[in-house]
């Protein structure tokens, strides 16, 4: 789909989930919580550390996919959070699987998504998220301080996706404190180019956060955002099987990261 696509279909479904479930309701489930939300600051950025990603795979077997499975795995193989895939217009998620990520292991969960509303903000804390993802590109200004100030007031991390060094200019200048350079239309195949991640993470003030996105999370192409100077890397290994990409994911801890000067 085009980024345009995306934004009009996205607008058109909150309208209807808006009519079917008001915010006022979403607000009363939410305060029965009593469960905290977990923070991001496990992203520490000594080494490169390891978000991993939870999406259903292209494959015969993908009515077997289990959010809860993977979960546990990433958070054996010393991930420091998980990125759940649950956006069900570009993308084949649901927002059920972050609940059903978070509900056995320990890590935080980041909705890996297109919020472009607060309504959005709300239904990701309903569904037990930690964290939400912001694309700057489909947003204003006063929007995108909107969904922060909104994020700040549930507890969540909103962590702006972006694909451009400008939009990471843009994101610091409003004061992000996560960004996440990934294409706007990611499909698991591409990254943003490693050139561009460098100078994003140059102009990254010593308290954020810049995470990469490796769709395969190849040793290679992890070394090289390290490189870069990513504080962590974002992406599935190969392995349609939760052990072995576990597996993967401990070979890849401890990849030492460029500091910029």
């Amino acid at each position: 789909m085009r980024p345009g696509d995306i934004l009009a279909a996205k607008q058109k479904a909150l309208s209807y989930r808006r009519l079917e479930v008001p915010v006022a309701q979403l607000q009363e489930r939410i305060s029965r919580y009593t469960e905290p939300v977990r923070s991001l600051t496990t992203i520490r950025g000594e080494f490169v550390d390891i978000v991993g990603e939870i999406r259903p795979p292209e494959h015969p077997l993908a009515g077997l996919f289990d959010p809860r499975i993977w979960g546990q795995e990433y958070a054996g193989a010393g991930c420091a959070a998980v990125a759940v895939c649950t956006d069900t217009i570009a993308h084949r998620g649901d927002s059920a699987y972050s609940r059903r990520a978070r509900r056995y292991m320990p890590l935080p969960v980041i909705s890996l998504d297109y919020v472009i509303d607060e309504y959005q903000l709300y239904e990701a804390r309903l569904w037990q998220s930690d964290a939400v993802t912001v694309p700057e590109a489909f947003l204003s200004d006063g929007e995108i301080l909107r969904l922060m100030e909104v994020s700040a007031e549930l507890q969540m991390t909103p962590v702006i996706m972006t694909d451009t060094v400008d939009g990471a200019k843009r994101a610091m200048e409003l004061g992000a404190g996560y960004l996440l350079a990934i294409p706007l239309v990611w499909d698991g195949s591409c990254g943003v180019s490693p050139a561009d991640v460098d100078c994003m993470a140059q102009i990254c003030p010593d308290h954020a956060r810049l995470i990469g996105y490796v769709p395969l999370l190849q040793r290679e192409a992890v070394e090289q955002m390290a490189e870069a100077g990513v504080h962590a890397v974002l992406g599935a290994p190969s392995s349609y099987d939760p052990s072995e990409a576990a597996i993967m994911i401990r070979q890849l801890q401890e990849i030492p990261r460029r500091v910029s000067q």
